[in-house]
């Protein structure tokens, strides 16, 4: 699914080198130099094209692979609806239960940034009637560290700043330590006002770098008598 996603937002949104990364990773098993020339190649444009990019891509197979792709789909994102196009996705490269939760989501978005903003931007808090009417919390937005750039909050928490998460760590792919480094500092500089970051036992070794200034707090598990809860 996340691969599938990435993809077709990178179509509309080829500036997105997260995207592109999650694409090439996930879907052509792309290393981590031919990832880099093409957010190279893919950064210079401001709407897709397949053509500038080909001589770029020529000689790389799985990047020739992904324009072919991408020439093929490229029509298709700012035509059809996005439950259309996850539908199509499945039909020809096949379905799996984490496509179909997409479908399911993607029938109440009327585009595919809409569709984007919910998946990355975690705005499915809010609730869409048939009707056409919608009602935001306005409260809690919960987003990635790639989709919180630019933006600024009174308060942010980062949770799971812990070994094995940042830096990412998966089996084949070594971490990039400067790029992960630089993803939790996005996240830390998003607050306006407090900061919390929350850990494990074994913390992240990017917390070694915060100063003796930052407080830091060992949270305690206390047994809580079991409540019956009455919704009315």
């Amino acid at each position: 699914m996340r691969g599938a996603l990435a993809f077709l937002h990178a179509l509309q949104a080829p500036g997105d080198a997260a995207s592109l990364e999650t694409a090439l990773r996930l879907l052509w098993d792309c290393p981590m130099e031919l990832i880099h020339l093409a957010q190279r190649a893919c950064a210079k444009q401001t709407a897709f094209d397949c053509e500038a990019l080909r001589e770029t891509v020529r000689g790389y197979g799985p990047l020739e692979a992904w324009l072919d792709r991408a020439e093929a789909w490229l029509p298709l994102v700012g035509r059809e609806k996005p439950w259309k196009l996850v539908e199509r996705w499945e039909a020809e490269y096949g379905g799996t239960p984490a496509l179909e939760r997409l479908r399911n989501t993607a029938v109440f978005h009327g585009s595919l940034t809409e569709l984007w903003d919910t998946i990355a931007l975690g705005q499915d808090a809010d609730v869409n009637r048939a009707a056409g009417k919608g009602w935001e919390s306005g409260a809690v937005r919960l987003m990635t560290l790639h989709a919180s750039k630019g933006l600024e909050f009174p308060a942010v928490f980062v949770a799971g700043v812990q070994a094995g998460t940042l830096p990412l760590e998966s089996q084949g792919h070594p971490a990039d330590l400067e790029e992960e480094r630089r993803l939790l500092y996005v996240g830390m500089t998003r607050a306006r006002e407090e900061l919390i970051l929350t850990t494990a036992p074994e913390p992240s070794p990017f917390l070694e770098d915060l100063p003796d200034t930052v407080v830091r707090e060992r949270a305690s598990r206390r047994e809580r008598p079991a409540e019956q809860i009455s919704l009315f």
